[in-house]
C-alpha cells in the first residue's frame, strides 16, 4: 500500500496480552517446551535484530556545549554583553560574557555527569541472566557458570523455580 492509498485499515485481531499462550506459540511459530532451535534463534536475531528498545545516538561534545547557550535568559545576557560593548562599555561587556561562558560551562560538565550517572543505571539494570527454552540439559546460554543456579550448574534439567532475568520462570521441567 503506498501512503497516497490512505492510512492503514485497523486490525480486528486481538491484542497479545489476551491471547492463550498455545495460540500466541502458534503465531510465533514456536513450541513452549522446546524453544527455539539454535539456527532459529540466530535466523530471528538476524532477521529482526537484538530485543533493545533503540536509543538516540548521544550528541557531541560541541552539540551539548552549544546547547547550554539556548535558554532565554542567556540570550538576553549575551544581547545586554554585546550591547554593553556597543555603548563602549568595554568591561560590562566583558564581565557578562565570561559568566556566560562560566555557565555554559558548568552546565555542560553537570550534564555530562548525569548522563554518565543514568548510563551507569541502566548498567545495573541490564538482567545479567537469560533463561531460554533449549534443548539440553541446560536452559541458561549465554551467562557465565557460575550465576547459573546450582541445577543449571550440575547439568540437571530445568527445574522451573529458577529466577529467569527478572520473575521466575513458569515453565515446567
Amino acid at each position: 500500500m503506498s501512503r497516497l492509498e490512505g492510512p492503514p485499515q485497523p486490525t480486528t485481531s486481538p491484542p497479545w496480552h489476551s491471547l492463550a499462550i498455545e495460540q500466541v506459540a502458534s503465531a510465533l511459530c514456536s513450541d513452549p517446551a522446546q524453544g527455539l532451535t539454535d539456527a532459529e534463534a540466530a535466523s530471528r536475531l538476524a532477521e529482526r535484530g537484538p530485543n533493545r528498545l533503540a536509543e538516540k545516538p548521544p550528541r557531541a561534545a560541541w552539540r551539548r556545549f552549544l546547547d547550554q547557550f539556548r535558554n532565554f535568559l542567556v540570550i538576553v545576557l549575551i544581547g545586554a554583553a554585546a550591547l554593553a560593548g556597543m555603548v563602549g562599555d568595554l568591561k560590562d561587556a566583558i564581565v557578562i560574557a565570561v559568566v556566560v561562558l562560566l555557565n555554559a560551562t558548568l552546565g555542560f560538565f553537570q550534564e555530562h555527569r548525569a548522563e554518565a550517572a543514568l548510563a551507569a543505571l541502566k548498567g545495573m539494570l541490564a538482567p545479567r541472566l537469560a533463561c531460554v527454552a533449549a534443548p539440553g540439559p541446560s536452559s541458561y546460554r549465554g551467562t557465565t557458570r557460575a550465576r547459573r543456579p546450582a541445577a543449571a550448574r550440575s547439568g540437571r534439567p530445568h527445574s522451573g523455580r529458577c529466577t529467569c532475568a527478572v520473575r521466575p520462570c513458569r515453565r515446567g521441567g
